[in-house]
């Protein structure tokens, strides 16, 4: 993201007057092919496989964090993959 400013003399030092975004935000992308849960009349949630949940998550991450790094995304996902597990969300 750009910005231009406007700095001026103050009794204390410079100072900036204004700020302007010279591109505007990227808004949140929506992610492609987003798995619909799938239940039954019961309630009850079909389990996704570690891969499909873990895909998701990185997606996720990089549509609506991009100044996550990567080592930052795999230390989420790997967090994210156990916590689901601890819940029966996933399964090898």
């Amino acid at each position: 993201m750009r910005v231009s400013y406007e700095v001026v003399q103050s009794e204390r030092g410079l100072k900036v007057a204004s700020v302007v975004l010279e591109t505007p935000p990227a808004a949140p992308r929506s992610l492609p092919n987003r798995p619909q849960p799938l239940s039954d009349e019961d309630g009850e949630c079909d389990v996704l496989a570690v891969e499909q949940f873990d895909s998701a998550v990185t997606e996720l991450l990089l549509a609506n964090v991009p100044t996550m790094t990567g080592a930052q995304i795999v230390e989420a996902r790997r967090a994210l993959v156990a916590m689901a597990r601890q819940y029966g969300w996933v399964e090898d």
